[in-house]
């Protein structure tokens, strides 16, 4: 894989690049991320905030995250796809996976949110699993 990265939404009018490798991979199986991809989880691929490229125009929502900082969601509104989310104080923006023009080199490398995780959905038992978020330092944005 090239570190660089080039996705969009399902019709085309939502697009992003980024020429930095990702920070990390990983799949959420936070009880937000299920329902905004229709899944038992998400696969997201999350670069530094500021290091995209993303044109077209979202529709946002917001709503607070476990830990009470604010989760923004964006979606196509055209489509409807859910492409991005940036949560405060995570230091990054996560693609969905799904939304990458060539996803096939996604591996996550770690699952969080794994208590919320639905009870049929398969969690990889190779991968590192938090039950929320992993601890991050007060200024680490590698995550």
């Amino acid at each position: 894989m090239s570190n660089k990265i080039e996705g969009g939404c399902q019709c085309g009018a939502v697009r992003y690049s980024s020429s930095v490798a990702p920070s990390i991979t990983f799949n959420c199986h936070c009880t937000h991320c299920q329902m905004a991809s229709g899944a038992a989880f998400t696969t997201a691929v999350a670069v530094p905030q500021g290091t995209t490229e993303i044109t077209g125009s979202t529709m946002v929502h917001t709503l607070a995250s476990d830990l009470g900082t604010p989760v923004h969601r964006h979606h196509c509104p055209t489509c409807g796809s859910y492409v991005y989310g940036i949560s405060e104080g995570f230091g990054a923006t996560a693609f969905n996976a799904v939304t990458l023009d060539d996803p096939s080199w996604v591996k996550p490398e770690i699952e969080v949110y794994v208590s919320s995780a639905q009870p049929w959905a398969h969690l990889q038992p190779d991968l590192p699993k938090f039950d929320q978020l992993p601890p991050m330092g007060e200024d680490d944005s590698s995550l």
